[in-house]
């Protein structure tokens, strides 16, 4: 083990460097000092600082000392007597008899930890599954495993005890999903955020509980695929326990990467399927009908184009493939190809029902978890217009960064006049195209004070709603008329005429985009 390790586990005694020359040593064993015999490398020497100073040598070595001089040694000469060595001391006051046992039985677990390490390698080469890797640890370390997938689903799970205090364990048994209770105390606790920021094993005891949990991430190039909790149920956990439930993590991905999802052929025809329709290499609907029943795909009268971006990474493929797997469990009428660096589903749905896609569901979490964007594009019904869709998904990932909202997921229906604003702009001077009262809004605001364009804006979000437009602009219902009333009497607006509304909110849509653009254009000629 390395000596750092080992002066870790020492910490009861707070063990202080007095040289580190090389944290990083193996020491396979420890010896008390003087010795007979002669002084070797990868060993780990005990005895009292007084006696050191005699056995100065170059060579490199590794001293544990009890500082029986209470500080009063020569450091300059202790460090100039042993040039290359690893010198700790023990700050606490300890015997000699009882540093050596201390020592023992740090070795021991090390050793013993090894053993379960070599244990769990030959149990995964049998090609068993998780469940096999999550029985043989129950044997080994007697505290209960439960593995979950992203969704929610338990993978693995623990056999062989009942846990009294605990009967949602047995319900998540039953259904094969983790308990809504569970999975809530789960994010209140912030269970999730700790063990992303980590990346290691994280403990965690709530005070109405019996047992601790200790729980882990599992990840495949980087996206997490998975979550491991151990119950602190046999004994209490010790380093060695959080060291092998991290190597178990590892187990875990590993045998996950050897399922039939990450080597599947048959997938492997639908995403070329894909990729050929964006790419406008199918001709007509006859190729397309002929292909569709060739992969068994379903007549769907509401299509969409979901497309994730991942900004930060150089490779995105094969955290990508992990990716699509995950999504479909959550979207099981999709089908995925990577495309042009970026992960492109296209959902075949009965209706235009996008709430998986909302704000903390379950698309968002697994992008929020993963620090990917996805972007959603209007429905459609025609494949081969899927292209089209496609970069709608594209334009809403340019637009966004000139909008500057921070989301996980974007809707091309919300970028939708931006969009158009643009296509505008490029051929004509888009103020030619604003509704004349609108200027004469700002202007008046702007000599008198008054907030009626922010007034006129929350109207035409919520027509129907009064109440919740004076809640966002935090003032009373009756002010809000007040300032409507005064607008339609001051402007010449009439707000029962719905291309009225329209032309108003389109040119809303239109300054803003033309504020954010030069905004945009302003920070790149200063970075230029």
């Amino acid at each position: 083990m390395e000596i750092s390790k080992f002066i870790r586990e020492l910490q009861a005694i707070s063990p202080n460097w007095l040289q580190m020359l090389n944290a990083d040593e193996q020491i396979y064993s420890f010896r008390p000092y003087p010795s007979t015999s002669k002084l070797i490398n990868n060993m780990l020497y005990i005895g009292r600082l007084s006696r050191l100073l005699p056995l100065a040598t170059e060579e490199r070595l590794n001293f544990l000392c009890i500082d029986d001089q209470n500080g009063g040694y020569d450091r300059e000469l202790l460090l100039a007597s042993f040039p290359n060595c690893n010198i700790v001391l023990t700050s606490h006051p300890i015997q000699f008899q009882k540093l050596c046992d201390l020592s023992t039985e740090i070795f021991l677990a090390e050793t013993k930890y090894t053993s379960y390490i070599n244990h769990m390698m030959v149990a995964a080469n049998m090609n068993k599954g998780p469940q096999y890797l999550v029985d043989e640890a129950f044997k080994l370390l007697k505290s209960p495993i439960v593995i979950i997938d992203t969704s929610y689903k338990v993978i693995a799970m623990y056999n062989g005890i009942k846990i009294e205090s605990r009967p949602d364990l047995d319900t998540q048994r039953e259904i094969g999903y983790i308990t809504e209770q569970t999975l809530q105390r789960m994010k209140q606790d912030k269970i999730y955020e700790k063990l992303r920021a980590s990346k290691y094993p994280s403990y965690d005891k709530p005070k109405t509980e019996q047992y601790g949990w200790m729980t882990i991430l599992v990840y495949i190039h980087g996206i997490e695929v998975a979550q491991i909790a151990m119950m602190e149920y046999d004994h209490p956990f010790t380093s060695y326990d959080f060291e092998f439930l991290n190597f178990f993590s590892q187990l875990i991905s590993w045998e996950m990467q050897k399922n039939d999802f990450y080597k599947n052929n048959r997938g492997i025809m639908h995403s070329v399927f894909l990729s050929e329709l964006l790419d406008r290499k199918i001709p007509n609907q006859r190729i397309v009908k002929l292909r569709k029943e060739q992969l068994n795909w379903n007549d769907a009268p509401c299509l969409y184009v979901f497309t994730v971006f991942d900004n930060d990474a150089t490779d995105f493929s094969n955290k990508a493939q992990i990716l699509a797997y995950q999504l479909q469990h959550i979207l099981p009428n999709s089908r995925y190809a990577i495309y042009d660096g970026k992960l492109v589903l296209l959902l075949q749905q009965n209706d235009e029902d996008i709430s998986p896609f909302l704000e903390g569901g379950l698309v968002d979490e697994c992008l929020e978890s993963n620090q990917l964007t996805g972007i959603l594009s209007n429905c459609f019904s025609n494949l081969l217009d899927i292209r089209k869709f496609y970069d709608q998904t594209l334009k809403v990932h340019e637009l966004r960064q000139i909008i500057s909202e921070q989301r996980n997921i974007y809707f091309y229906s919300d970028y939708m006049f931006y969009h158009i604003g643009q296509i505008i702009s490029e051929a004509y001077d888009l103020k030619d195209f604003y509704h004349p009262a609108l200027n004469k809004v700002m202007d008046y605001d702007a000599k008198n004070n008054t907030n009626f364009l922010d007034t006129l804006k929350e109207y035409l979000l919520h027509v129907d709603n009064p109440t919740l437009c004076a809640k966002n602009l935090y003032i009373h219902k009756n002010t809000f008329f007040y300032r409507m009333n005064k607008i339609r009497e001051l402007f010449h607006l009439d707000f029962s005429n719905g291309m009225e509304r329209m032309r108003l909110h389109l040119t809303l849509e239109f300054l803003k985009l033309a504020e954010l653009t030069e905004e945009e254009t302003l920070r790149k000629g200063k970075k230029n």
